[in-house]
């Protein structure tokens, strides 16, 4: 998982697949974390065309909303053939600040360009 943006529909998390298939309404497991996660929707983006799909293949990138538990540089994998890929490394913050909305009523009245 390379990227994490705020969406209305929730979190989309990008990622790109490195071996193997990913079907929509399957379970994964994020070896980093020890933990399970739901894939209930798949989304091919290109720009700012979104397109759900049930399945992704090696190569492609995607977007997935509804994970719970995984964060930026996580490893998603499969259940019965585990595997911890090297996480990004991130230099050291400088100067930290967040603005989130209080709801998700006021997220998704947000501009895009805040998104």
């Amino acid at each position: 998982m390379f990227k994490i943006q705020a969406d209305r529909h929730g979190d989309l998390h990008y990622v790109r697949i490195y071996s193997g298939t990913l079907k929509a309404n399957s379970r994964v497991y994020n070896p980093g974390k020890d933990k399970k996660e739901n894939m209930p929707q798949l989304w091919r983006i290109q720009a700012d065309h979104r397109e759900q799909v049930d399945l992704a293949s090696v190569g492609d990138i995607i977007g997935i909303v509804g994970l719970r538990h995984s964060i930026t540089g996580d490893t998603l994998c499969s259940p019965q053939e585990p595997i911890l890929l090297e996480s990004i490394a991130f230099p050291e913050t400088v100067i930290s600040m967040a603005i989130e909305p209080e709801s998700s009523t006021e997220r998704r009245s947000w501009p895009t360009c805040w998104r």
